[in-house]
């Protein structure tokens, strides 16, 4: 009668396990290890688990503990590689400043005049034409000549 009493209690576990990790896509390793240590609280003392599956589930747990490591150290990577990218927007962004620009306006119309400054928000970039933003991915055309003396800008 204990073992059937064990196998419901370790059973009852399992399912609040599952329920807690359902929302989140998959069990961690807290949730291994809970249910590794279940396993071994309810197993059956005249049967125990034997040394070949014991060991089978600790290099599984080894395997989901380097998984998870290498998932911590991806997504490490790819904020270093984002923060890097956002630098590199912005110091390609300033190198404009002064050069003469075509941007598409907030009606895709053609705006020309010279790029007088650079706002970075975030990972846009809004370049300034004669006192007004446009969005960067607007941008038609760049080039290195001087504005004539005078000249109206549009």
């Amino acid at each position: 009668m204990s073992t059937v009493l064990g196998a419901s209690a370790a059973a009852a576990g399992a399912s609040t396990l599952y329920d807690s990790t359902r929302n989140t896509g998959g069990l961690g390793k807290d949730d291994f290890l809970k249910l590794l240590a279940a396993q071994m609280r309810y197993q059956d003392p005249l049967s125990p688990i034997s040394d070949y599956s014991f060991i089978a589930q600790l290099a599984q747990f080894s395997s989901l503990e380097q998984v998870s490591n290498l998932s911590d150290e991806m997504r490490y990577l790819r904020a270093t590689m984002d923060a890097g990218q956002q630098r590199a927007n912005a110091l390609s962004a300033l190198s404009l400043v002064g050069m003469r620009a075509t941007v598409l306006d907030d009606d895709s119309s053609p705006v020309s005049g010279t790029i007088q400054a650079v706002r970075l928000l975030g990972t846009l970039v809004y370049l300034n034409l004669a006192g007004k933003e446009y969005d960067a991915a607007g941008l038609v055309e760049i080039w290195n000549e001087p504005a004539a003396e005078g000249a109206l800008e549009t």
